[in-house]
């Protein structure tokens, strides 16, 4: 990746966080509560959407292609922003949502997840785990066990 590429992309990271836990940049003003909601929504939905929209039809577009960028940026940093913005009471109802497709995309998908990735992956489960409560299927455990030994 293209340095200013990763320069790009970590404002993006920081924006997203910004925008998830509600510390939403405006030049205009003070924004409305329920403009929050709304742009937080937008963002969430935005990042963690399956596809981009923009699919073509001599193009197969892989499932979840902002997450898997985000991941590839900088796994550690993705899942350090995605802590900090669990940590904020507004997002607990997306917690379950974010686990399971980081969940399906590194571990069911498992393509191009190197051991280290991964080992920052179920850091930051085991964190999230004794701060939140969330359902985790064993077999994830299992396949999450196994990759490191075939890789």
């Amino acid at each position: 990746m293209i340095k200013s590429h990763k320069q790009v992309g970590y404002v993006i990271l920081m924006y997203i966080s910004d925008c998830l836990i509600g510390n939403i940049p405006d030049t205009m003003g003070v924004i409305d509560a329920d403009e929050v909601v709304r742009i937080q929504n937008l963002v969430f939905n935005n990042v963690f959407c399956k596809h981009s929209g923009t699919e073509n039809l001599l193009y197969q577009e892989p499932d979840y292609p902002y997450v898997k960028l985000m991941l590839k940026l900088d796994t550690r940093e993705f899942l350090n922003v995605m802590s900090v913005t669990f940590s904020h009471p507004m997002c607990l109802p997306i917690h379950q949502i974010v686990i399971d497709i980081l969940l399906h995309v590194m571990i069911e998908e498992g393509q191009n997840y190197t051991p280290l990735q991964i080992g920052h992956l179920f850091t930051f489960l085991a964190r999230q785990k004794v701060a939140n409560s969330f359902y985790l299927d064993k077999k994830y455990l299992d396949q999450a066990f196994r990759l490191p030994c075939y890789k």
